[in-house]
């Protein structure tokens, strides 16, 4: 196994500049956190040595193994993949609404209560609805997202299915609203860095209410991720699942209809 890891890493290597070691703990907290989000992983001890306790070079070891889905992502620390959402925090960082008929719902996070209060609270009448997502904090809320997409499509069987790393398929059913929302056009806008979650919600949305889906393509193409710490400066993020919807192509991605406006 060690000889096999030593060779298949030469390639690599050759691609990092050197970093010099780290602790042996980093790269077996690497190995490990990689094997728990359901994929193989030579002996952190054979990693190890072969990288001269280099963890950059294990990190991109790991990351071609894997292949498709795996990322190594500049990370200072704060990035929005590293955000879970609370409950007490805010559904909405902020609503608006035109002299047009137009809802504008800045979300912070999938949170069904509040997108009802902002429709519910329009001082007049709201014919389109833009579902703002480029703020949404990361965190694969799949629940709180199914809660908001029901209020528009209603009761949804298979709405979607999950692939999970470890070799579990789970079919996601959208259940019944609190109350539906009826209104003339809906529009989402994303960006590059909208989740998996995002993707789904603008796809459903998309295919059952011929919603508008507004800005650029993401990078997520339906996967789901955990990310995890290599060196000051860099992450490894691991799929852990893999969405995938009737009518929407994931390996292409995610395309808008067009461009939001100015």
């Amino acid at each position: 196994m060690r000889k096999s890891v030593i060779l298949a890493l030469a390639a690599p290597m050759a691609w990092l500049a050197a970093v010099g070691p780290v602790s042996s703990d980093t790269i077996t907290d690497i190995a490990r956190a990689v094997m728990a989000a359901g994929h193989d992983v030579p002996p952190a001890r054979a990693l190890s040595e072969a990288c001269a306790g280099d963890a950059l070079c294990v990190a991109r070891f790991l990351k071609d193994r894997i292949g498709d889905g795996a990322q190594i992502v500049p990370d200072d620390g704060s990035s929005p993949r590293r955000t879970r959402w609370q409950s007490t925090s805010p559904g909405l960082h902020r609503t608006l609404v035109d002299g047009q008929g137009r809802l504008f719902l800045i979300l912070a996070r999938y949170d069904a209560d509040a997108v009802l209060a902002a429709v519910s609270g329009a001082k007049s009448t709201v014919r389109t609805i833009i579902l703002d997502l480029r703020e949404v904090q990361h965190g694969e809320d799949l629940d709180g997202m199914r809660r908001v997409v029901s209020l528009f499509i209603g009761k949804t069987e298979r709405a979607f299915q999950v692939h999970h790393s470890a070799g579990k398929h789970v079919d996601w059913t959208i259940t019944p609203p609190v109350r539906a929302i009826t209104v003339d056009r809906i529009e989402v806008r994303i960006n590059r860095e909208t989740d998996a979650v995002g993707e789904v919600f603008a796809a459903l949305l998309r295919t059952h209410t011929g919603a508008v889906v507004l800005g650029q393509k993401p990078a997520a193409r339906g996967y789901f991720h955990t990310v995890i710490p290599v060196i000051h400066g860099w992450s490894l993020a691991v799929p852990t699942a893999r969405v995938f919807i009737r009518g929407t192509d994931f390996d292409v991605g995610l395309v808008p209809d067009g461009a939001i406006p100015e």
